[in-house]
């Protein structure tokens, strides 16, 4: 409701106050996340929600996250390390394999 409202900073304040302990987290930093660079161009605090996911659930999914995001804002040598990763966590994954590539 905030952001249909424009008040960007106070979006980001409600969303910023979920903890990883809520079912929500993964979805609010998304959403932080693209307030950040939608709203704000803010390329590093884009980036800085995907890299708490990470730092809060370290899984194959969150991994492929991160690495997407960083190829939308044109980061591939970025994004190829956290592919790597998650290769390293589901080496048989062919659609990651292929995504790698």
């Amino acid at each position: 409701m905030a952001m249909k409202m424009g008040d960007t900073k106070k979006a980001l304040a409600m969303l910023k106050k979920i903890t990883p302990d809520n079912p929500n987290y993964i979805e609010a930093k998304k959403k932080q996340a693209q307030i950040y660079l939608g709203e704000m161009k803010d390329r590093r605090n884009y980036q800085r929600c995907y890299m708490e996911i990470i730092d809060s659930f370290p899984t194959v999914e969150n991994f492929k996250l991160v690495a997407s995001a960083l190829m939308d804002i044109q980061e591939p040598e970025e994004a190829i390390k956290y592919y790597e990763q998650a290769l390293d966590k589901d080496p048989e994954d062919l659609v990651l394999i292929r995504e790698t590539g």
